[in-house]
């Protein structure tokens, strides 16, 4: 198993990080991305399971909270 521990910047990224994140994927591509996902039954699931487990991740992911984040 590989284990992966986010820096602290992580869970409060800068407003550069951000804006390069916003303008990394191209519009259009990101509107066809999301026409998939609504035909998609996996998309809806995900949508029910995060509404009634807040902290629901569908890799099973550990540590990625800011409140059981480990140093």
């Amino acid at each position: 198993m590989l284990s992966h521990e986010h820096t602290a910047s992580y869970y409060q990224p800068s407003a550069d990080y951000r804006e390069l994140l916003r303008q990394a994927v191209p519009r259009r591509v990101a509107a066809a991305k999301y026409a998939r996902l609504l035909c998609s039954p996996r998309f809806y699931l995900r949508f029910v399971l995060k509404r009634i487990r807040r902290r629901y991740k569908p890799e099973g992911d550990i540590h990625v909270w800011p409140d059981d984040h480990i140093e």
